[in-house]
């Protein structure tokens, strides 16, 4: 039964560096059955585009893994040394980068914050000048049934290749995979810029696991859909908390915001 599916691109380096470290660090075989490379519940498999388009991936190689692990490189104009974990969705009509306007994929808000967690334990031991972040909800794909996490190293060519940062990623995940601690409050974050530094600090320091993440630049774009703010809450393992960056909200929308989770009964935090 295969519970965990890692995927990377052909033409991403960072992924193509990941995949080989995991197959270095355990024993997959291939599977005639399913044309993947499998070991105890784990799977690999690759795509020839860039994995933001891998709408329906799930169900065109016909299995169904509780989530889906996308082990991706990060691009930013600012080329910090990252190491980043997010969930996928386009929370307005703008769908630049895959998946479907005002859609939204699963989030493993769990597994996220601990793959974080030990990114930030790892990168500490072994001295490296790297961020560790997590990164609000954006691109594709947003057609998948299993939950989703992508598992970034940016930001440029150099990181992408650094065998130090691609290996840091890989132990990260594989030591959350092993992690059984489950006692934490699933939340839904809003507002704060991309890199959420705000929720990033939660998730590391205290009992919060976030799940789906609307920045501030989403939130003042327009009047977000009542729809996709409770689909937020559903596919982040049905959180029932939302946690605002209150002072980067604009004020129209913060009263809407807040007035719409209040009757939805959900328990507002304000940070």
């Amino acid at each position: 039964m295969i519970k965990y599916l890692f995927i990377y691109s052909k033409v991403d380096p960072a992924g193509r560096n990941m995949a080989k470290y995991i197959v270095e660090k355990l024993p997959f075989e291939f599977n005639e059955h399913t044309g993947l490379l499998t070991y105890n519940e784990f799977a690999l498999t690759y795509t020839e585009n860039d994995i933001v388009y891998t709408d329906y991936i799930d169900e065109n190689i016909n299995i169904a893994p509780d989530t889906i692990i996308f082990l991706s490189r990060h691009s930013s104009i600012k080329e910090y040394p990252t190491l980043s974990v997010h969930v996928t969705g386009n929370i307005t009509g703008e769908a630049e980068l895959g998946g479907k306007p005002y859609s939204l994929a699963r989030s493993n808000p769990i597994l996220m914050k601990k793959i974080l967690r030990y990114m930030k334990i790892l990168r500490d031991e072994r001295k490296l000048n790297y961020d560790v972040r997590m990164e609000v909800t954006h691109h594709g794909p947003t057609e998948i049934k299993s939950k989703v996490v992508f598992a970034e190293v940016g930001s440029t060519e150099k990181q992408w290749n650094d065998y130090d940062a691609i290996s840091t990623v890989v132990d990260s995940i594989l030591y959350a995979l092993s992690d059984d601690e489950n006692n934490y409050i699933t939340a839904v974050g809003f507002g704060g810029p991309h890199y959420a530094p705000l929720f990033t600090k939660l998730m590391l320091e205290e009992d919060y696991a976030v799940g789906h993440i609307f920045s501030k630049y989403v939130l003042s774009k327009e009047i977000i859909r009542r729809d996709i703010v409770s689909k937020a809450f559903e596919y982040s393992d049905n959180a029932k908390v939302a946690i605002l960056d209150w002072k980067s909200i604009k004020g129209g929308v913060r009263r809407f915001l807040y007035n719409l989770l209040l009757d939805s009964g959900i328990d507002v935090i304000k940070r």
